[in-house]
């Protein structure tokens, strides 16, 4: 009577473990399957992070930080700032964000999941940017707003007065 007693609680207690490995089995697969459909983790798309995030929050990060944001431009020793609009800069979100999708399901599905038990990190990956400018505009800001501010003519040497010898010029700048 005791060994079948034992039998059974071996088998129910097998049992117990084998419903809570399929149950937690199914319970990491629900829940990788929702973090693949974000970016993974490591992924950055022209230079800005977007792991974790779902393609729209991606695309308004990329249009926040690229069409918001002023540019920094260094002249020399002047620092100024530009705002890209001036200049014509257009983000290409749809090829950047192509790529990256590329690059979350470039993964087959099971060896995803394989790793996410793991725990095993992606790879850091990063989309170029992609963009284009109006070169017009930009030698025109340059020509009219920066040139006129920030070049420094050149000054010659000059002789000196009741001597042989010259003062040193100085060098210039254009642009």
């Amino acid at each position: 009577m005791k060994a079948r007693d034992a039998s059974l609680t071996i088998r129910l207690t097998a049992l117990l473990f084998l419903l809570a490995a399929i149950v937690l089995t199914f319970y990491n697969l629900v829940q990788y399957s929702r973090q693949r459909s974000t970016y993974p983790a490591g992924l950055s798309i022209a230079g800005i992070p977007v792991g974790g995030l779902t393609p729209e929050e991606a695309s308004n990060r990329l249009r926040e930080v690229y069409t918001k944001l002023p540019v920094e431009l260094h002249y020399g020793d002047a620092v100024f700032q530009l705002s890209p609009s001036a200049v014509g800069f257009k983000l290409d979100e749809q090829t950047m964000l192509a790529a990256a999708n590329l690059k979350r399901l470039e993964q087959p599905f099971w060896q995803g999941f394989w790793n996410y038990l793991w725990r095993r990190p992606a790879a850091e990956v990063n989309i170029p940017l992609s963009a284009e400018i109006s070169e017009s505009r930009l030698r025109e800001y340059l020509e009219n707003e920066v040139a006129p501010r920030y070049d420094q003519p050149a000054v010659p040497a000059q002789a000196q007065p009741n001597s042989t010898s010259f003062a040193p010029g100085k060098p210039g700048r254009a642009l």
